[in-house]
């Protein structure tokens, strides 16, 4: 989303497409920066794995990265046994959730038949995510991930894989140089994504990939009180984003 007048309400790459041609503003693959929230965190660090491939990779210079309260176990999510289901500040009925699980899973085996996979509409993430949380009440979360994709016959493991099972599992096919400086910040009271998996993602990083990831090129910020999408409504400058920006401003700018 883009909230220049001229461009209230429209995609980023309308406003960047128009400054290109007219300001000669050039992208400088030199200085990347990766950025995700939530499951936008899970895509980033399978962007930079697949990046940091020896053999396959992409190679471009990612200097740094920021995740926000990332999904990096995003399978594994569920909400146990607990009924009612707590969710955004509000209880589910279990029973009830469950049925709209299968309207979901009817919806998705629906699509993919035609060819496509399901996706979201658009919403404004984290409350319009309630499909997620749906698929998170039952085991059909795992296995609707775990399914051979249109053009499969069979499921791929590894692109089937967590992120803390890539960085285990990847060690010897990474050049740990193209791993870039990472920020993370990620709320400890977060039934969302648990913070406990991002703690241990960064356990893995720092054991697996001991170059890339030493000092201060890799940093988790907890915020003890703070749920899931925490920063969505912040009026004013909070002392974890300048903790962050000077991070990424030493790894991704240089200054």
């Amino acid at each position: 989303m883009c909230f220049e007048p001229k461009y209230e309400g429209k995609n980023w790459e309308d406003w960047l497409l128009n400054l290109m041609p007219t300001k000669g503003v050039l992208i400088d693959t030199k200085t990347v920066l990766v950025e995700g929230e939530s499951a936008g965190g899970n895509a980033a660090v399978v962007a930079l794995f697949l990046n940091a491939d020896r053999k396959n990779g992409t190679k471009i210079p990612i200097r740094a990265a920021l995740l926000r309260y990332p999904m990096l176990a995003h399978y594994k999510r569920e909400f146990g046994d607990s009924d009612p289901i707590h969710y955004m500040g509000k209880d589910y009925p279990k029973a009830q959730l469950s049925k709209q699980v299968l309207l979901i899973l009817a919806e998705r085996d629906r699509l993919q038949a035609m060819g496509y996979l399901s996706t979201r509409g658009n919403s404004s993430a984290p409350k319009n995510m309630a499909s997620a949380m749906l698929m998170s009440v039952t085991k059909e979360w795992e296995t609707s991930f775990k399914r051979a994709k249109p053009g499969q016959s069979t499921a791929d493991p590894f692109v089937n894989k967590d992120c803390i099972e890539r960085a285990r599992e990847s060690v010897d096919v990474m050049d740990a140089d193209l791993l870039p400086a990472i920020y993370i910040y990620h709320g400890g009271a977060d039934t969302n994504c648990p913070v406990k998996d991002t703690e241990e993602f960064v356990g893995v990083l720092r054991k697996n990939y001991p170059t890339a990831y030493t000092g201060d090129r890799l940093i988790l910020n907890i915020l003890p009180k703070m749920t899931h999408g925490f920063d969505y409504d912040i009026a004013k400058t909070e002392a974890f984003l300048e903790l962050a920006y000077t991070f990424l401003n030493k790894h991704w700018l240089g200054i």
